[in-house]
């Protein structure tokens, strides 16, 4: 009788302990929910576009903006959702909410199935408290519906292993399918089920071989889809052990990473144990440790590791991300659970349980706060509270001004993109003390969100200290990701002309110059190209990625006038054969180009549609029409169109004040904000000429007009005879000749 009786109090606790988990899991889900503000994947990820009139434009939107990165299934339940709750981005976040949710008890399902109740409610516990699956839960991405499939996949495999029913051969097959079309890398889950079928090939030759071959056929279009439309590599990334280990552990604390390798390790002992006969060792259904499921899981904490790893080492490209490769998290929270609840030794499984409960309860505390993304509600907040409504704002990106709208920016202040710290220091010099009517810029502010909450940058302070400039670091405690400095004015008695170009700058650039085939030019010209891929390449990977990087070289290049440059970027980049037909026009040969848009794809065959106006109208030869078509893609929220649509406005409007090199406006309302306060349509890059500029308008800004007027005299002095002053320069001069006369 008492054993009838513990049953089902037995069976009610573990029905209530499992609902506190579910519960606990998620409150910690959605807490400070309404608080996360939409970050960079979120965006260009398609929730900035659910607002398309159709699902076709809203893919493609998603195709040329992710770079063909992206499978349908979770953009396509996107859009459903968004149709049914609107753009309310708190309301979008309920689709991932959901997915994350209901992949708890399925991870209690792949832990009990193998190794019993306990080691299911461990699991699960672990999973509730992670704080990747909790990020992940939160993000409006592809995570959390890939987990969810991945864990559904692993329980019905692990069914048909145990049973072999087919219809959870058939419904397993399915569901990858579906895991495979929401993210590329739950191939990996596919391939460590495929591997773990070697455990029961002599049993079941017929059954391992057939789903294998018919797996393979149903992924196989997606594989016909990368090979026909092969995505863009973004993030370049060299092999980096941290990286590695991140992904064992999910992202945990490295002490528990220890823990899990320690129970990892437990697992692989007791299974050599039971699979020799020294020892046997039972586990749910009165089944051996040493059985295919159990092998199944401990490949799913390790192929899909081991496979990113080898190809990120062969490819340097960005495989290791943990949040990719977060299904992994399923094998390691079973087996976790599974070592506990099997230690042969029973005085040894309390202090396990407790150790591994608390180790989850720190990484808890400690890793929360990396659950949330860029806050840039903070930095709205804070540049309203402290700039002028005229000073403008720069942020190094074309995606991120956007972005930060979207997320409540509503301030009158003008937005620049700017392309790297050279170029950001070259602005906050330009534009530092110019007046406009009564109003003068009086500090510049500059938003990274690139910063991995590194605290200050300082290769962006080293640039702006060193032409005079002093600038305030100022990062929002609690949210990662994200910096703001304001710039402004130095002081004369510290400021010091700036050196020559670093070691490192000069090598970079240097190298740049050989892989474009200019490694002969001569010294002048050499030096003067220099300058301008100071000002065009990326900075340090995490400040900054290259996001379509030859489309804004060569439309900077073609807009100052470097033709021969701007044709040797043309060439790098091959695939794409518009840039070579703007080159062509630049050069004023109209048949060249019309033949180069002709084949051209722009950007990719699936987004043609777009530019097949501003296609026509090139070939026309009619720029006013093609910025107006480049007006319509931008109101469509086509964020690349920013390019084009400077390009064209400088060809539709040459006397129009254009911003410093490697600098574009975010549109023409913030352009025309900054126009008042331009003065020079372009820079000077002749040999160190800009440099020296920079350095003098410096000098001049701090008060030091008589070495500013030798920096400007010696300039002027340096031009080439045929080139005659720039207006700016001109005026520099007469400005620092009248202040010298009243420092006398």
């Amino acid at each position: 009788m008492k054993m009838i009786r513990r049953k089902p109090f037995s069976g009610r606790w573990d029905l209530w302990a499992g609902a506190s988990i579910v519960l606990a899991g998620a409150a910690l889900r959605f807490y400070r929910l309404p608080d996360q503000n939409l970050w960079f994947d979120e965006y260009v990820g398609g929730v900035g576009f659910v607002g398309a009139p159709s699902y076709s434009l809203y893919s493609a939107l998603i195709d040329v903006l992710s770079a063909g990165l992206t499978p349908p299934v979770y953009f396509f339940l996107q859009y459903v959702w968004a149709r049914v709750v609107g753009e309310d981005v708190l309301l979008l976040r309920m689709l991932p909410m959901a997915f994350g949710l209901f992949s708890l008890p399925l991870v209690y399902a792949v832990g009990s199935r193998v190794f019993g109740r306990r080691a299911g409610l461990a699991a699960m516990f672990c999973f509730a408290l992670a704080p990747a699956q909790i990020w992940e839960a939160k993000t409006l991405r592809f995570y959390a519906p890939m987990m969810f499939f991945c864990a559904l996949s692993a329980y019905l495999f692990i069914r048909a292993l145990q049973d072999g029913r087919f219809r959870w051969w058939a419904g397993c097959l399915a569901v990858n399918v579906v895991a495979v079309f929401t993210h590329f890398f739950s191939l990996f889950l596919v391939l460590a089920e495929m591997v773990s079928l070697l455990a029961i090939v002599r049993t079941r030759f017929r059954t391992a071989a057939a789903w294998i071959t018919i797996q393979l056929l149903c992924i196989a279009p997606l594989f016909l889809k990368m090979y026909l439309n092969p995505p863009l590599v973004i993030m370049k990334e060299p092999f980096r052990w941290s990286n590695f280990i991140d992904c064992f552990c999910g992202e945990s604390q490295w002490v528990l990473a220890g823990f899990f390798a320690l129970l990892m390790l437990a697992m692989m002992v007791m299974m050599a144990l039971d699979g020799l006969g020294v020892k046997r060792i039972s586990i749910a259904g009165g089944r051996r440790i040493c059985s295919p499921p159990v092998f199944f899981l401990l490949l799913l904490m390790t192929i899909p590791l081991l496979v990113a790893g080898v190809l990120n080492h062969v490819f340097s490209v960005a495989y290791l991300v943990p949040r990719y490769l977060g299904y992994m998290a399923i094998g390691r929270f079973a087996i976790a659970g599974g070592a506990v609840a099997c230690l042969p030794w029973r005085r040894w499984r309390t202090p396990a349980a407790v150790l591994l409960a608390a180790g989850c309860l720190y990484d808890l505390r400690a890793g929360y706060a990396s659950t949330v993304i860029t806050h840039w509600s903070s930095t709205t907040d804070y540049i309203r509270a402290n700039a002028k409504p005229h000073e403008p704002a720069l942020i190094c990106n074309i995606f991120e001004p956007h972005i930060i709208r979207a997320n409540g920016w509503n301030l009158p202040n003008p937005f620049l993109c700017v392309n790297n710290f050279q170029v950001t220091t070259d602005v906050c010099a330009s534009l530092l003390g110019r007046t406009s009517g009564t109003a003068t810029i009086e500090r510049v502010w500059i938003i990274y969100s690139q910063c991995r909450n590194t605290g200050p940058i300082p290769e962006l302070e080293h640039k702006l200290n060193a032409v005079g400039l002093a600038c305030e670091f100022r990062e929002f405690p609690g949210w990662e990701n994200l910096a703001v400095y304001s710039v402004q004015r130095g002081r004369g008695d510290v400021f010091a002309p700036p050196p020559g170009l670093s070691g490192g700058d000069r090598m970079r650039c240097e190298a740049e110059l050989d892989t474009l085939g200019l490694a002969d030019l001569d010294v002048p010209k050499r030096e003067k190209y220099i300058q301008m891929i100071l000002r065009l390449l990326p900075d340090p990977f995490p400040y900054n990625y290259e996001i379509l990087d030859e489309w804004q070289r060569v439309f900077f290049l073609l807009r100052a006038g470097e033709i021969e440059l701007a044709e040797a970027y043309a060439r790098k980049y091959d695939n794409e054969s518009a840039l070579s037909g703007f080159v062509s026009l630049a050069k004023g040969d109209s048949e060249t180009a019309r033949a180069a848009f002709e084949r051209s794809r722009f950007i990719a065959p699936t987004v043609a549609v777009f530019f097949q106006g501003i296609k026509t109208h090139l070939m026309n030869g009619d720029i006013q029409a093609c910025l107006e078509e480049a007006r319509k893609l931008e109101a469509m929220g086509h964020v690349l169109i920013i390019p084009f649509r400077d390009y064209f406005w400088s060809g539709a409007y040459p006397d129009a004040p254009r911003l410093p090199f490697g600098a574009w406006a975010v549109t023409e309302a913030d352009h025309a904000a900054i126009a008042p306060f331009l003065e020079s349509s372009m820079p000077d890059f002749n040999e160190q000429l800009n440099r020296q500029f920079t350095a003098a308008t410096a000098l001049e800004i701090t008060g030091r007009y008589a070495d500013a007027a030798i920096l400007y005299k010696a300039i002027a002095t340096r031009l080439p005879e045929d080139q005659p002053r720039c207006g700016e320069l001109e005026a520099a001069l007469a400005r620092t000749a009248h202040g010298s006369q009243q420092e006398k």
